[in-house]
């Protein structure tokens, strides 16, 4: 059961959402050529006006930029279609994976439930768990410094102070008092 509405969800879902996005993107591709068309045909029509220069399209009726305009807009349509397609496939693809999630950890938990797998007991022997020397050395550092530099901190928290007490108290010492401004600016 649950690899059959994985393989549902894979094989056929996922796939189909895939071929919409491919139509989309397509779609998209097309609108904007249009739009950089009809970009282009302006500029020439501004280049040639600014040069006071007669245009051949604008002289004959201006056909080719109506017809471009035409397929711009019916572009912008499919494609605003096709967006809203996009977005609401991907939208149930979402749900439908969350409830088939949800589906699915409901049922292995009901069917460990039936059958009493937990609790799992597990012998592990002792040579489970062991592993090399190299496994714990990293850039030349054996395991023996960072136990020396423990005993070496420890050795020092047990001396002895001038008046024979034992350094036992590792309490930061308190801070000092902040400064003024006045104090700041009379140290310049």
């Amino acid at each position: 059961m649950i690899l059959s509405d994985l393989g549902t969800y894979l094989h056929k879902a996922i796939p189909d959402t895939k071929l919409t996005i491919k139509k989309y993107l397509d779609v998209k591709f097309e609108y904007l050529s249009y739009c950089l068309k009809v970009k282009e045909m302006d500029d020439e029509e501004y280049s040639y006006a600014a040069l006071q220069e007669p245009l051949y399209r604008l002289e004959t009726g201006n056909y080719e930029y109506r017809l471009i305009l035409r397929c711009r807009q019916q572009g912008r349509a499919r494609f605003a279609r096709l967006r809203s397609d996009v977005l609401v496939k991907l939208e149930l693809l979402d749900q439908k994976h969350v409830q088939d999630i949800v589906f699915q950890l409901q049922q292995c938990y009901d069917l460990m439930k039936e059958h009493q797998y937990f609790p799992i007991e597990v012998d592990l022997s002792q040579s489970a768990f062991q592993y090399g020397e190299y496994a714990f050395q990293q850039d030349g550092v054996d395991e023996e410094e960072p136990e020396e530099v423990g005993q070496d901190l420890l050795d020092l928290a047990r001396q002895e102070t001038p008046s024979g007490d034992l350094l036992t108290d590792l309490t930061p010492a308190p801070a000092p008092p902040p400064l003024s401004h006045q104090d700041i600016f009379n140290s310049f």
